[in-house]
């Protein structure tokens, strides 16, 4: 149980790190390649706020591990395919989101 609880908690927290680095760079992204943010501003409504199945309680439960390894699985592609259409689009993305927080960027835009 704990096994599983840290690596949804990991997982988890790189696909908020994830996020972070391609919200911050949206105005770059508009720039860069339109059609791409608009894939961006609908993977974030599309994933914002709790949706059935991903609550804190029943991710962690391990009844429920293989659908929540496999929506996480599906989450972490999807991200990591706009990042790097993103980067492919020539758009700088920071190496780590606390630099832009750090820089006074706002975390209720992440």
């Amino acid at each position: 149980q704990a096994e599983h609880c840290q690596l949804v908690c990991v997982r988890v927290a790189c696909l908020l790190e994830q996020w972070a680095r391609l919200s911050e760079a949206r105005t770059r992204v508009r720039a860069a390649d339109p059609s791409l943010l608009r894939e961006v501003e609908s993977f974030a409504e599309l994933h914002s706020g709790v949706k059935h199945g991903c609550e804190a309680a029943e991710m962690l439960d391990l009844r429920y591990r293989v659908r929540t390894l496999a929506m996480l699985q599906s989450l972490e592609e999807t991200l990591s395919a706009l990042l790097v259409r993103a980067e492919a689009a020539g758009v700088k993305l920071l190496a780590d989101p606390s630099e832009w927080l750090a820089a006074g960027g706002d975390a209720e835009d992440i």
